[in-house]
């Protein structure tokens, strides 16, 4: 996401520190990013749990979103 002001390292934790799924992270422009680790090994997953981590992933970036004032 480009951002303007900037953001801060600060900023990401703070969403760190209240969020579990998702971690953010800001890069040297200031430029905030998210990202969310998916298990996807030993034999892949249910369409069921596929369809769920979507889901989480969704909520996850809407309220990052809010978060970054996006």
């Amino acid at each position: 996401f480009n951002v303007d002001p900037p953001m801060t390292a600060e900023d990401m934790n703070r969403w760190n520190d209240r969020f579990r799924w998702g971690q953010a992270a800001v890069n040297e422009d200031g430029n905030p990013r998210l990202r969310m680790e998916v298990n996807l090994d030993a034999g892949g997953v249910s369409q069921a749990n596929f369809i769920d981590t979507l889901d989480m992933w969704e909520r996850v970036l809407g309220d990052f979103l809010v978060h970054i004032d996006w």
